[in-house]
């Protein structure tokens, strides 16, 4: 089972702006904890058509380092990407 932070949704609900840099993002984006605690596995947003096609590497760092274990894509050129941050963390 999964759960997927729908950016574009949160921002629409609220009647905030989404913006390139995903500041208004970076409460919300704590469900991941939610998810972990309820044995979940989340899902970033992907990146939408009104910001860059291709996701900036430091919001990608961020969500993998909120708990996210993978992003949601909806274009090819944001794999390379998305597979770069979105691999497991190695426990020592």
């Amino acid at each position: 089972m999964s759960a997927i932070f729908g950016a574009v949704d949160y921002t629409k609900d609220m009647r905030v702006k989404l913006t390139s840099a995903a500041e208004e993002q970076k409460s919300p984006r704590h469900m991941a904890v939610a998810a972990r605690a309820a044995s979940v596995v989340a899902i970033d947003a992907p990146s939408s058509p009104t910001r860059t096609w291709k996701p900036s590497r430091q919001i990608s760092f961020d969500g993998r380092q909120m708990g996210y274990e993978g992003r949601m894509i909806i274009h090819p050129s944001q794999i390379e990407v998305c597979n770069r941050f979105t691999r497991p963390i190695p426990t020592t």
